[in-house]
C-alpha cells in the first residue's frame, strides 16, 4: 500500500471520517497540488527562515513595547549569535539607519520597513491603537 492509500484509511483522532476524506480529496487535488509546488518555489526563495510563530514582528513588538529593530534581533538570535547571515546583515544595516542622521525622522518601524521591505500582510506595519 501507498503511503497515501495508508494516509486515506487512517484519520486522526476525533476527526469524521467524511471529514477525513474531504481533506484527502482536497490535498490530492490537481489545484492543491500545483499550487503546492508554487509555494514550494516561493520558500525556496526566502533567505530568512520565519522564527516569530504566529504573531507578526509588530504584534510582538507592541506587546514587549520594545523597538522592532531591538524585537528583530531578539528573533534572529540564538545565545546572542544570529542563525542567518542575512539577518545580520539586515540588522547592521537597520542599526546604520538609526545611528545615521540624513535617517532621524524615520521612526523604528520605518527602518526596518525601509531595509525588509513593505510587504501587505506580513506584519511589518505599524499596529493600530484603538479608542
Amino acid at each position: 500500500m501507498t503511503k497515501l492509500g495508508e494516509l486515506k484509511v487512517t484519520p486522526p483522532p476525533n476527526m469524521p471520517s467524511t471529514e477525513w476524506e474531504k481533506f484527502i480529496k482536497f490535498r490530492t487535488s490537481d489545484a492543491f497540488q500545483s499550487r503546492s509546488r508554487a509555494n514550494k518555489g516561493c520558500r525556496a526563495k526566502q533567505k530568512i527562515i520565519v522564527r516569530h510563530g504566529r504573531n507578526n514582528m509588530a504584534q510582538i513588538g507592541f506587546n514587549n513595547r520594545a523597538s522592532p529593530i531591538v524585537e528583530y534581533r531578539r528573533l534572529r538570535t540564538k545565545k546572542g549569535v544570529f542563525t542567518e547571515r542575512e539577518a545580520e546583515e539586515f540588522y547592521n544595516k537597520m542599526t546604520e539607519m538609526r545611528k545615521d542622521p540624513q535617517h532621524a525622522s524615520l521612526s523604528d518601524f520605518d527602518i526596518v520597513t525601509e531595509v525588509l521591505g513593505d510587504l501587505r500582510g506580513r506584519g511589518r506595519r505599524r499596529p493600530v491603537l484603538e479608542g
